[in-house]
């Protein structure tokens, strides 16, 4: 069952806060954010009019991904960075 007060919130942020618009793209950055909260601010995006487009983030899933990881991560600068020390 979804929760309302997601709907609600999803609502105000579109239509409210940021008066979404037809044809308007949104960047959704949803860090440790419900899955089922991003579902409906997704779909109030979309019943606007707007593109979401969203990247979604789990810390606690992160953080077990580069557990461990030191050797392989600094690997990963060395191959993919350019001069500068940023990756590419």
């Amino acid at each position: 069952m979804i929760d309302p007060r997601y709907i609600k919130l999803a609502n105000l942020l579109v239509n409210y806060s940021t008066e979404l618009k037809s044809g308007e793209k949104v960047l959704l950055d949803m860090i440790d954010v419900p899955d089922e909260f991003s579902i409906q601010l997704m779909r109030a995006v979309r019943a606007a009019g707007a593109v979401p487009i969203i990247e979604l983030r789990h810390t606690r899933i992160s953080r077990e991904i580069l557990r461990d990881t030191d050797e392989i991560a600094q690997l990963a600068e060395f191959h993919f960075s350019d001069d500068t020390g940023k990756l590419s």
